[in-house]
């Protein structure tokens, strides 16, 4: 660790690169949506209501929050306070985009820097083909963070490693003992990739309805290691890099759009053994039973994917993905749930970037600490090819 009051020439680079705001909100962007009456306004419309420093101070902590699988919005349809905190306190970049990836590629894009032919990570982990790990000899954010005098942190889903990606084979997120977990190993593993502190449960949380189970896992710890450690090394003058990795809403990838005593989607057995990736009905929980009929849907949702000048991997990308999670018909009521279900994983998942947000004000972090809200990737949300 450097010292703390000296901070060098890179830091100060970096800092300065990262902006003056002590806030940053980014979303790949995948589609625009709809004005509502109840929804917030469209970032450029948000009177900025933050304090710029006539000097950039030395030693700011950096926050970094990820979800996984929001697209963009220019409004969102529905309130989102955590969200709008950032929009009004901050900076939002409204044309930031990514390729069309899933999550493994993008993440080891997001944390190392390099694209991924460098990275050599070109789909999710779990299929025979990706049968090898992110090198940690490639140097990610927290070697560079490091290496700038700053303490590392990893909480929550990582998805580059398949030891953290099946910590306890054979069992779904529903059979999950937590005390099954082997947390010693998982956090030698990340230490290899430069951060510290990583009391996850594995990448668990990134199979059917892991973000509704296991969102709050992750907020807790991180709500925990801000007053553990957080505060006493800021208390210390020694700034933190700490990367917050949320699941939803990306539950939606596993989303059941039969109704009940239907088996259309899918026709395999509900309980087939070790299989984490089911499709799932929607939550029976409060916040999962808002539905949003006047929003529209997709207008070339009913395209077709044989038509002249379509690409065969349009056709190719939706029957893999029935193999996994079914297939099912071209009919708006299984679109509208799907929209339902993904709007309301967004709203779960704005409570806990809220809590979060909160508890740096708790601490007094907050005029301290540079925020950066992201997702590793966005969401078709039923546009062809498919529905993600």
């Amino acid at each position: 660790m450097k010292e703390p009051n000296k901070i060098d020439g890179n830091r100060r680079d970096l800092l300065k690169g990262l902006g003056i705001a002590a806030v940053v909100s980014l979303l790949p962007e995948t589609g625009n949506a709809a004005q509502n009456n109840a929804a917030p306004k469209a970032a450029w419309d948000i009177p900025f209501t933050g304090e710029i420093p006539d000097t950039l101070p030395e030693g700011y902590n950096i926050l970094l929050i990820t979800c996984d699988q929001e697209r963009y919005f220019e409004r969102y349809p529905f309130p989102v306070p955590g969200r709008e905190r950032l929009m009004k306190t901050g900076i939002t970049f409204t044309n930031h985009q990514n390729t069309a990836n899933v999550c493994t590629p993008s993440r080891s894009v997001m944390y190392t820097g390099l694209h991924m032919p460098h990275t050599r990570m070109f789909d999710n982990l779990g299929f025979p083909w990706m049968n090898y790990d992110l090198d940690p000899e490639l140097r990610t954010v927290g070697h560079m963070m490091r290496e700038l005098g700053y303490y590392t942190a990893y909480k929550g889903k990582w998805h580059l490693t398949r030891e953290i990606d099946q910590p306890v084979a054979g069992k779904s997120v529903e059979e999950m003992d937590l005390g099954e977990i082997p947390t010693p190993r998982l956090h030698e593993i990340m230490e290899k990739y430069g951060f510290s502190d990583y009391h996850g449960i594995g990448d668990v949380i990134g199979k059917s309805k892991g973000g509704y189970f296991f969102d709050s896992v992750t907020t807790g710890q991180t709500i925990s290691w801000l007053r553990n450690t957080g505060r006493p090394l800021n208390d210390e003058n020694k700034p933190w890099f700490a990367a917050v990795n949320l699941v939803n809403p990306h539950d939606v990838m596993f989303i059941d759009t039969d109704e009940h005593g239907e088996q259309v989607q899918w026709k395999g057995p509900m309980d087939k053994e070790n299989h984490t990736l089911l499709p799932t009905q929607p939550p029976h929980n409060q916040i999962y039973q808002q539905s949003w009929p006047d929003y529209p849907l997709p207008a070339n949702r009913h395209q077709s994917l044989d038509e002249p000048g379509r690409p065969a991997a349009h056709k190719e990308y939706q029957n893999a993905r029935a193999v996994m999670e079914g297939q099912f018909p071209d009919e708006d009521r299984r679109w509208r749930k799907l929209l339902d279900y993904y709007f309301n994983c967004i709203r779960d998942n704005d409570q806990h970037l809220e809590a979060i947000l909160n508890e740096l004000d708790n601490l007094q972090l907050t005029q301290n600490t540079i925020i950066v809200f992201t997702a590793d990737h966005g969401e078709l949300g039923g546009s062809p090819p498919d529905a993600w």
